[in-house]
């Protein structure tokens, strides 16, 4: 069974490399979100994304 952090984790993965372009596998889930350029706009898109 998938852990609810797992899930997110995923869907955050997914939405950096949708969004700028980058192959899944290359998304850190050790990296600051600002090392990709996400930003409060970002942030705010993922959500309505999600929503």
């Amino acid at each position: 069974m998938v852990s609810i952090k797992e899930e997110i984790v995923v869907h955050l993965k997914r939405f950096i490399a949708e969004s700028f372009e980058v192959e899944l596998d290359n998304v850190d889930e050790e990296s600051d979100f600002y090392e990709f350029g996400i930003d409060s706009i970002s942030i705010l898109q993922l959500k309505h994304r999600c929503c």
